[in-house]
């Protein structure tokens, strides 16, 4: 039968982990936004050039 100690490693182990997780699919979610925008902002430069056909 596990101790009292035990249990609580396994818990506060447990909760550790899922934080971690938590913090990881935070900074990929940033990543991405990051990066849409950094596109986004490009095709808007993009649309207001003019052409040199024009």
């Amino acid at each position: 039968m596990p101790t009292q100690k035990a249990i609580h490693i396994a818990k506060s182990h447990k909760a550790e982990c899922t934080t971690k997780v938590i913090r990881n699919a935070v900074k990929v979610l940033n990543m991405n936004i990051i990066a849409i925008n950094k596109i986004n902002s490009k095709l808007k430069i993009n649309r207001f050039k003019i052409p040199n056909y024009a």
